[in-house]
């Protein structure tokens, strides 16, 4: 049990060291949480006690943040013991919709949280908690709406069934100062094509982790799928330094959109 408690101390330690190279607090930044891995895990949990075992498979995968979605009943309950027992993962609460699921998730001990879509209400009640959010938008109103709120990162979903990378790259113009957290239809197969592109900072999905894994507690296939999620990912941006969205019609970088079309 001490030698457990110990490495949850030095992965505490670890995170907070990405983070603090940014001069950002853990508890007051989305721009520094983002940072911090190009994937964000959504999970869905309906039984708490699958919480901690939960976690620590994907965490032995490689995940360092995840989100918690708020569509079962036992989200917070599941959001207050991952916080007290798993203190090194960065937490997040998903589908928060209300100032009261604002609050609810704040009180459970969720670090950021996101939303499906924003409103004025929903705004302003994270305005007044100063609580690192991630508004969900669709389109360009939602994007001014959000803007006004002082929220240059935000929630692009569902991405693929809003014209995937042509749109995001088409908000690049307009929208040159957001950065976007992807979710919706993002895989293995596609993600590495986003994260190419500069205004996309890192993905949220539910991909990673099947819901009859959880059910039948199948850790190792939790922990497996993570790492090869994570792999998949790894050194995307250092590996392939020539971004998607280049402008250069003489580009002859294979990884670039102007050399494949060509």
């Amino acid at each position: 049990m001490i030698k457990n408690h110990l490495t949850n101390l030095k992965k505490l330690e670890n995170t907070m060291s990405i983070i603090n190279q940014d001069n950002y607090n853990r508890f007051e930044s989305i721009e520094a949480l983002l940072k911090v891995s190009p994937i964000i895990p959504s999970v869905e949990i309906l039984d708490e006690f699958d919480a901690v075992p939960l976690v620590d498979a994907l965490e032995a995968g490689g995940a360092r943040s995840i989100e918690v979605n708020l569509r079962t009943n036992a989200a917070f309950e599941a959001i207050s013991i991952i916080k007290k027992r798993c203190p090194q993962i960065i937490l997040g609460a998903g589908n928060i919709k209300t100032p009261q699921l604002l609050r609810q998730a704040i009180d459970a001990g969720a670090e950021f949280g996101t939303s499906p879509g924003n409103t004025d209400k929903l705004l302003s009640a994270v305005e007044e908690a100063n609580f690192p959010f991630l508004p969900g938008v669709n389109g360009g109103s939602d994007m001014m709406r959000a803007l006004e709120y002082g929220h240059s990162r935000q929630k692009f979903c569902p991405v693929a069934s809003l014209g995937g990378v042509k749109a995001l790259r088409y908000f690049q113009g307009p929208f040159f100062e957001v950065k976007f957290c992807i979710s919706g239809g993002i895989n293995d197969d596609n993600i590495r094509e986003y994260l190419l592109l500069s205004n996309v900072e890192c993905a949220i999905g539910s991909w990673i982790v099947r819901a009859h894994d959880i059910y039948n507690k199948k850790w190792d296939k939790v922990t497996e799928r993570t790492k090869y999620s994570f792999d998949n990912v790894k050194n995307v941006r250092n590996d392939e330094k020539h971004p998607l969205d280049c402008q250069d019609p003489h580009c002859e970088n294979p990884h670039c959109s102007q050399h494949k079309a060509a």
